[in-house]
């Protein structure tokens, strides 16, 4: 089975806390939960993290070459660090994820 990390950047966890009427009033958890049902669906094992901090997105995407086959992510209100996040990004191979990418959007209605 095929292993996939999806990361969640800043604020994301405030999802259907802060300001929902905006944003809806799903929460994170929700959202995570979907993808790894989704997954599942898909035959990939799905492992869902969120930071607010760059660095450690970072330090995630460069430990996942080890263990993961993709990564998705949905670095939301990163700023400063895009640089250095689309380093990391760069080595790794897109793997099976664009179906997975595909049937998320099709099932949960994340904020653009």
């Amino acid at each position: 089975m095929k292993k996939v990390l999806v990361l969640n950047g800043p604020n994301i966890n405030m999802l259907g806390k802060r300001q929902p009427e905006v944003y809806g009033y799903e929460t994170l958890a929700d959202i995570e939960q979907n993808c790894v049902n989704v997954g599942a669906d898909l035959s990939l094992a799905v492992t869902c993290k969120q930071s607010n901090y760059e660095g450690e997105l970072i330090t995630w995407i460069q430990e996942a070459r080890e263990e993961f086959d993709a990564i998705v992510m949905n670095p939301r209100d990163r700023l400063g660090y895009d640089v250095y996040i689309n380093e990391a990004e760069l080595d790794r191979t897109a793997g099976e994820f664009v179906a997975l990418v595909k049937a998320l959007q099709e099932d949960v209605n994340l904020p653009t």
